[in-house]
């Protein structure tokens, strides 16, 4: 909520929505990387945040 309050966030996203998606993804990728002995899944969530980050939570250049 603060990057919407500071204008990097659009403003019109759940931000508890995403918030709670994040959380899912990275402590899914744990588990997995724990329990596979391979650390690419916790990468893979990583990486999926990075481009939703970029494709549907930041403002777009005016």
């Amino acid at each position: 909520m603060q990057g919407q309050k500071n204008g990097e966030i659009d403003e019109n996203v759940n931000a508890y929505e995403f918030g709670s998606l994040f959380i899912m993804l990275v402590e899914g990728g744990i588990l997995l990387s724990k329990t596979t002995g391979d650390e690419k899944h916790l990468s893979f969530a990583l990486d999926r945040i990075s481009l939703i980050i970029d494709k549907e939570l930041k403002l777009l250049p005016s």
